[in-house]
């Protein structure tokens, strides 16, 4: 489903690679249930996290990783609220047409035949967890040339070590995929669980059930959560006023607004906006 697919902002041109150290408190500690083309790889340096992913639930803890397969449903949280320093890699498929266009359905088939994901550790995967630091190490060096024979190398040895069969998904989770698509084209509105169950045909007890098995979560904090990031996001623009943010993201009021944003990042909205604008400012 297009509308839940997150376009991976690359930052390692000109391949189509995004590589970076993550702390999960920026996003809440609960990052938003989406999907890409793109391979994603983790590897835990600090603490622990949760990921979802499709309808299976797991816990990576310090030296572990994880690989996700390409196409699947998948968020990481908290829900005690801990946080988690990581490195998060993806990968668009794309990149092995550029060696020769024949790998193109070799490698089409192999992602199609692996499991959903793959948790990763030290004694099983040891050479693609340093494959993983690798990338990382030579992303920070900024050599392209390195980077890119350090990538191809990392799909051979997906190849090689990732042969699990896949996990069929659970019928309930195209259920749960139509959910998602709905509130992420209309958080802005006034947007309930009854507004959900109405348009989508769907009892309020499925709904709550769906939330709890795939998102580990309430859908009312499911949803203020979602509006809270895209609201971080604005503000770091600065483009709008703190009024007009609130009124976008689908809170009732600035007020309201204001509370629900201090209550889960712990400052007010133009604290945020005006230490963001110092820090881009220097």
């Amino acid at each position: 489903m297009e509308q839940i697919e997150k376009k991976v902002e690359y930052n390692c041109e000109p391949l189509p690679v995004y590589i970076d150290k993550v702390n999960l408190s920026t996003a809440l500690f609960h990052t938003d249930l989406h999907t890409h083309m793109d391979i994603e790889l983790i590897y835990i340096l600090k603490g622990s996290v949760d990921y979802t992913i499709e309808d299976q639930t797991i816990t990576l803890i310090k030296d572990n990783g994880l690989f996700i397969n390409s196409g699947r449903l998948h968020h990481g949280f908290s829900s005690i609220q801990w946080d988690c320093e990581y490195i998060k890699i993806n990968i668009n498929p794309s990149i092995l047409t550029r060696i020769d266009s024949k790998y193109k359905e070799s490698y089409q088939t192999l992602f199609y035949n692996l499991d959903d994901y793959v948790e990763l550790n030290r004694f099983n995967h040891r050479e693609l967890i340093s494959a993983i630091l690798d990338l990382y190490e030579i992303k920070e060096s900024n050599d392209i040339l390195m980077l890119a024979s350090k990538t191809y190398e990392l799909f051979a040895l997906i190849k090689k070590q990732l042969t699990h069969p896949r996990i069929k998904p659970q019928k309930n989770m195209d259920q749960f995929k139509k959910i998602l698509v709905y509130i992420y084209g209309h958080y802005r509105s006034n947007l309930t669980i009854e507004t959900i169950c109405k348009e989508l045909h769907i009892s309020r007890n499925t709904v709550c059930y769906l939330f709890g098995q795939y998102a580990g979560t309430s859908f009312a904090n499911y949803l203020t959560l979602y509006r809270l990031n895209m609201a971080m996001s604005l503000l770091e623009e600065n483009h709008l006023s703190v009024s007009e943010i609130a009124n976008h993201c689908g809170f009732s009021s600035a007020s309201y607004f204001s509370i629900n944003f201090k209550q889960y990042i712990g400052e007010s909205p133009k604290q945020f906006q005006l230490k963001h604008n110092k820090k881009t400012s220097r």
